[in-house]
């Protein structure tokens, strides 16, 4: 990696998390998502 620029978006919902990043064209470079554990109380 040199010098690119890239953007992530970041969504947080009730059951997961989810991050994508885009380069300068506008692609997806990389994505991830992760679920949140439900507490019961």
């Amino acid at each position: 990696m040199g010098d690119e620029k890239y953007i992530m978006a970041i969504d947080e919902g009730t059951t997961g998390i989810r991050a994508i990043i885009f380069d300068h064209d506008s692609n997806i470079v990389s994505q991830s998502y992760e679920k949140i554990k439900q507490n019961a109380v």
